[in-house]
C-alpha cells in the first residue's frame, strides 16, 4: 500500500514489535534513507512509510538462500546468518524487512528474529556493547509464547515439545487463570555499600509488572517475590506474565521443571525432585538464542543460573493438635559476578512466608549486600528459614511413635477387644511409617543442594568472586547444614527400623495368637467328635436291638393275631393256632439274614477303610492317620 507521495507503507505485526524500540527502528531509517521517517505505534504494531529501495530479485542471493533453508530459530546464532549480516548492504538488510514485514511465510517467520538482530546491532562495536548491556532490552516479551524453546541453549538436549505438552496440561493448577488474582514483589537493590539504594514495589497488574522490568534501570541485585494463597493453590501470577518473565530473562527449561510441581501437594513421586541445577550462560544475553562463540572473542562475562527446591516442614497449630504440613519454596539465582543484573526469583507456598520476613529483614537492615556476599548470604537465608523444622518434626514422630509402641507392648489378647485394639495399633504404625519413608529421599536431596551449593563457593573462589573470607564463611555455615541434614537422614533411618521392628513383633504377636486360638478350637472340635463317637456307639445298639427284633415285628404285623385265640374253640382259655410253627420257621432266618447282612456290609466297611489307611502310610510315612 502506497500514500500519495508514492511511498510505501510498510507494517511490523505485532510479533515484531516487542524485539525493537521506536526510537531505534526510526533511527535505522533514517541512517538507511537519509531523511526523517516517522514511525508510528498503534494496536501493538509500528508502522511507516519509506520508499522501497531494492525489490526482492535484486537481493543478494546467499542471504534469500538462508531465507528458504533455515529451518529454526537456530539461524540466529547460525555462522551463515552472521555472514549474511557482513556482506548485506544497509538497502539489502531493508529490502528483507520490508518482505518479512509484508509477506511472511513459513521460512521468513522462522527467520525474523536474525533480521532484528541485524537491525538493532549496526556494527560489530554495538554489537560487544549490546551484549555487555543484556543487549539493552532489544528482545522484549512478544516472544513469551514460544517459551521455553526460545531461551534454550542447545535444542537438542532438551525436549521442547514435551514440556510445551506438560506446561498446557498443568497450566490451571500452576498459574492463576484470574488476571485480578496477581501479586508479584519487586525489590531492586542498586548502588554500593556506602550508598546503597533500595526499592520495594508490589504490583497487582501485570503491564507493571512488564514496565518496571523493561523501563526501570538495572539494579545490582533483583529479587522476584511470588506466593500461592496455600500450598494447594496456583501461584499468584498469570501465565502469561510468568512466562514473559522467564522469557525476558532467558530462563531454562530447569526452572520450569521445578514450576510443575507446584499447586499441589509435595508428592512422594517427586522426593527426589529439586536438586541443584547450574547453568552457565552469556552475561545477559536475555530473551533469544546467539550462538556467542561464534563472536569470537566477544563472549564476556559467564553468569550462573542456580536453581533448587527446597521441601520443608512447617508446624500449624490445629484445633487438638498440631499438623505439619509438607511446603516447598523454588530458589532460581541468576550469579553475574562483577556487574549489574543479579536475578533472584523466590516462590513461596503462602504470602508472608518465614523466608519472605527474614529476607526484607535482611535488606531493610543489612549494609554489606555487594553481589558476592549477597549471593552467599541469600543462599543461606533460604537454607536456614525451615531446615531446624525438620529436628521437631522428627521429635513429634518419635513421641508419636512412644507412645503408640506403649499401647502395642501392652496387649495381652486375652480378650476380643483386645484384637480390636491391636488392628488398630497396628495401622497406626502403618500410617507413621508412610510418613517417614520419603523423608530421606527429601534429605539426600536437600543435602545434594547444599553440596552443590559448596561446590560452586570453591569455584567462585577459584574465579576470583569470592574472596577467603567470604568462602570460608559460606562453606562453613554450609557444611554446617550438610551435618544437620545427614543427621536427620541417620534419624529417621533409626525412627524408620523401630517401627519396621514393631509392626513385625505385632504381626507375629497377632498371628501367635490367631494360632493358638485355632489349637483351642481343634481341640473343642475333638473333644465334640469324641462325643459324638459315643453318641454313635449308642445309636449302634439300639440300631442292633431294633434290628433284632424287626423281623418278628414284621412278621407279627404280616401274620396279624389269627395264629392266637383268647378263647379257644369252646369258649374256654388260650388256644395256639396249629400254624404257628410257620411264623418261628419265617421269623428265625429272616432276623439272622439281616443281622448277617449288617454285619457283612460293617465288615467290608472296615477293611476298606484299614486297606485306605494303609496305602496312605506307604505314600506318607510319619504321617499319623
Amino acid at each position: 500500500m502506497a500514500d500519495s507521495t508514492g511511498e510505501v507503507k510498510t507494517v511490523v505485526g505485532a510479533e515484531l514489535t516487542g524485539y525493537i524500540h521506536k526510537h531505534k527502528l526510526a533511527q535505522f531509517l533514517k541512517d538507511l534513507f537519509g531523511k526523517e521517517i516517522k514511525v508510528f505505534l498503534k494496536s501493538d504494531r509500528f508502522f511507516f512509510y519509506a520508499p522501497r529501495k531494492m525489490e526482492k530479485d535484486e537481493l543478494d542471493s546467499g542471504v534469500m538462500s538462508e531465507i528458504s533453508l533455515d529451518g529454526g530459530r537456530n539461524a540466529l546464532h547460525s555462522t551463515r546468518a552472521q555472514k549474511a549480516h557482513s556482506t548485506a548492504s544497509p538497502s539489502q538488510t531493508v529490502s528483507v524487512f520490508n518482505i518479512l514485514s509484508s509477506n511472511r511465510n513459513s521460512a521468513t517467520d522462522q527467520f525474523f528474529d536474525s533480521i532484528l538482530y541485524i537491525l538493532t546491532m549496526s556494527d560489530e562495536k554495538s554489537l560487544s556493547e549490546g551484549t555487555k548491556r543484556g543487549l539493552d532490552d532489544e528482545f522484549a516479551f512478544n516472544g513469551w509464547r514460544q517459551y521455553p524453546e526460545n531461551v534454550i541453549l542447545e535444542p537438542a538436549a532438551v525436549n521442547i515439545q514435551s514440556y510445551k505438552d506438560r506446561l498446557s496440561r498443568c497450566r490451571s493448577r500452576i498459574f492463576s487463570e484470574d488476571s485480578l488474582d496477581l501479586e508479584v514483589a519487586i525489590t531492586d537493590l542498586r548502588g554500593d555499600d556506602q550508598r546503597r539504594a533500595v526499592s520495594h514495589d508490589i504490583y497487582t497488574d501485570s503491564q507493571c509488572v512488564e514496565n518496571h522490568l523493561e523501563y526501570e534501570e538495572v539494579p545490582n541485585t533483583r529479587i522476584i517475590s511470588l506466593h500461592s494463597q496455600t500450598s494447594l493453590d496456583p501461584v499468584k501470577i498469570t501465565e502469561e506474565c510468568m512466562l514473559k518473565i522467564c522469557t525476558h530473562y532467558s530462563i531454562g527449561g530447569e526452572f520450569l521443571d521445578l514450576l510443575l510441581a507446584l499447586g499441589n501437594k509435595p508428592k512422594d513421586s517427586d522426593a527426589g525432585l529439586g536438586r541443584t541445577s547450574v547453568t552457565y550462560r552469556p552475561d545477559g544475553s536475555y530473551g533469544k538464542n546467539i550462538d556467542f562463540m561464534s563472536l569470537k572473542g566477544n563472549l564476556l562475562t559467564v553468569a550462573t543460573d542456580i536453581c533448587y527446591m527446597m521441601v520443608y516442614i512447617e508446624e500449624t497449630s490445629g484445633k487438638r493438635t498440631a499438623s505439619w504440613p509438607v511446603r516447598q519454596t523454588v530458589v532460581f539465582h541468576r550469579f553475574t559476578p562483577n556487574s549489574d543484573g543479579n536475578l533472584w526469583i523466590l516462590i513461596h507456598p503462602m504470602p508472608n512466608s518465614i523466608l519472605q520476613q527474614r529476607l526484607q529483614t535482611l535488606i531493610l537492615g543489612e549494609s554489606n549486600f555487594t553481589n558476592s556476599s549477597g549471593c552467599a548470604k541469600l543462599h543461606l537465608l533460604a537454607l536456614s528459614s525451615y531446615i531446624e523444622n525438620w529436628r521437631w518434626y522428627l521429635k513429634a514422630l518419635s513421641d508419636e511413635f512412644e507412645e503408640i509402641a506403649d499401647q502395642a507392648l501392652t496387649l495381652e489378647f486375652s480378650r476380643p477387644e483386645d484384637y480390636k485394639d491391636g488392628y488398630k495399633t497396628l495401622t497406626q504404625l502403618q500410617y507413621l511409617q508412610e510418613r517417614l519413608f520419603p523423608l530421606k529421599a527429601r534429605f539426600e536431596t536437600s543435602h545434594s543442594v547444599v553440596c552443590s551449593l559448596m561446590e560452586l563457593a570453591d569455584k567462585f573462589y577459584a574465579e576470583g568472586h569470592y574472596d577467603e573470607t567470604l568462602r570460608q564463611a559460606f562453606s562453613n555455615n554450609l557444611r554446617n547444614f550438610a551435618s544437620k541434614y545427614q543427621g536427620h537422614s541417620t534419624s529417621s533411618d533409626l525412627l524408620v527400623s523401630r517401627v519396621s521392628g514393631l509392626i513385625k513383633l505385632l504381626s507375629v504377636t497377632l498371628n501367635l495368637k490367631n494360632q493358638a486360638t485355632s489349637v483351642d478350637i481343634n481341640h473343642n472340635m475333638l473333644t465334640l467328635t469324641k462325643d459324638t463317637v459315643d453318641d454313635s456307639a449308642t445309636v449302634r445298639v439300639v440300631t442292633l436291638v431294633t434290628l433284632i427284633y424287626l423281623p418278628a415285628s414284621f412278621i407279627s404285623s404280616l401274620l396279624g393275631m389269627n395264629l392266637f385265640s383268647y378263647t379257644g374253640r369252646n369258649g374256654d382259655g388260650f388256644e395256639i393256632s396249629n400254624q404257628f410253627w410257620i411264623f418261628i420257621a419265617l421269623s428265625v432266618p429272616l432276623t439272622i439274614l439281616t443281622v448277617g447282612s449288617w454285619s457283612y456290609i460293617s465288615y467290608k466297611r472296615r477293611r476298606n477303610k484299614a486297606l485306605q489307611n494303609l496305602a496312605l502310610k506307604e505314600q506318607h510315612p510319619g504321617v499319623e492317620v
